[in-house]
């Protein structure tokens, strides 16, 4: 008989560090050295290339910080954050770095392209541009410069289309030669958007160990996005009244077309051969909200994750404890050997 609870203490199984290597063309490098970057100071780096998408020379930004008590002889994992639509990297959900003291691993907080017309409003390109599918004709979209260069406009346009796969192999690319990273241990948290392209980036770049998408869902039809076997390891955290993205799937008020909590990540555990049954996922917050975490059943050789959280609260449901929450999240998707000291 299977089991009613899932041990928290499952761990997930990341992406060779020979795969991760070969996609970013890059190893890390910062292993014995002195980092590159402060540490326990938040610092912003610039990147100037030429965006592969839009053909021009631009100037994109990150911030990274090295926890207190950074060892050079450990292999940190990293923690890539995505902001939502709309939100400024600078101050959006910005204490990520403040949760993985002491010493638990390398934060990085991205910076979506704001080209859209009359404000800036930064976004990640989901690859809807152009689309006439994921929204219903009486939605009012916008269409982003970088779009119109690419004429690539549509009413279900809502996003960047500078190419955000390319500025992540970057900026993973800058920070493997920043500082000693553990190249099997990279993580993605992303709001709203930001977890909608986490989904995205785990297909077109597949070095992640785990996601956590948080208020994020792949849009339906042909934008339904599926891991390749084996996958990452995925904490998805959704509110149960959300109307901007509804945990159920389906129309939004805003008029575009999602997929549902269950079938995306129903789809997560097929590829990594779960069962659709499941069982209660325990964590140190169970109830608070009205939360709830399941995870999908899957054979003992499957050593990922694939938990699905429901709380009480539309799109904006970020409680007190989100931070610590995703700080340990980090743990259950990494490999027990990550943060070790190199022999």
């Amino acid at each position: 008989m299977l089991s009613a609870i899932v041990s928290i203490a499952l761990a997930g199984v990341a992406a060779s560090p020979e795969t991760v290597r070969r996609l970013l063309n890059v190893e890390s490098s910062g292993c014995g050295r002195r980092p590159k970057v402060p540490v326990g100071e938040l610092t912003i780096k610039d990147l100037r290339y030429t965006d592969p998408a839009i053909g021009r020379e631009i100037t994109r930004q990150y911030q990274v910080y090295l926890p207190t008590g950074y060892n050079k002889s450990v292999a940190y994992p990293v923690l890539l954050s995505y902001h939502g639509w709309g939100g400024q990297w600078l101050t959006f959900r910005h204490g990520f770095h403040q949760h993985g003291n002491p010493g638990r691993y390398i934060t990085v907080y991205m910076s979506g392209m704001g080209d859209s017309p009359n404000k800036p409003i930064p976004s990640w390109n989901v690859g809807n541009a152009g689309d006439l599918a994921s929204c219903v004709p009486e939605a009012e979209g916008i269409c982003y410069e970088s779009c119109l260069l690419l004429n690539t406009c549509s009413r279900c346009n809502s996003y960047t289309c500078f190419d955000d796969i390319e500025y992540t192999k970057r900026v993973l690319a800058a920070v493997f030669q920043s500082a000693c990273v553990d190249e099997a241990s990279i993580v993605g948290v992303g709001s709203s958007n930001g977890g909608q392209f986490l989904y995205n980036a785990s297909v077109e770049l597949p070095v992640f160990a785990g996601l956590v998408p948080m208020v994020g869902l792949p849009f339906e039809g042909p934008h339904r996005v599926a891991p390749r076997a084996p996958g990452p390891g995925l904490i998805h955290w959704h509110g149960d009244a959300d109307l901007i993205i509804p945990a159920d799937g389906g129309l939004s008020i805003e008029g575009w077309l999602y997929d549902s909590v269950s079938a995306v990540t129903r789809q997560w555990a097929e590829v990594l051969g779960c069962s659709e049954q499941t069982a209660v996922y325990t964590t140190p917050w169970d109830g608070e909200d009205d939360m709830v975490c399941k995870a999908y059943v899957c054979p003992e050789s499957v050593q990922k994750p694939v938990v699905f959280c429901i709380l009480a609260g539309g799109h904006n449901v970020f409680p007190s404890w989100t931070y610590d929450f995703v700080a340990w999240a980090v743990d259950r998707l990494v490999p027990p050997r990550a943060g070790s000291v190199l022999l």
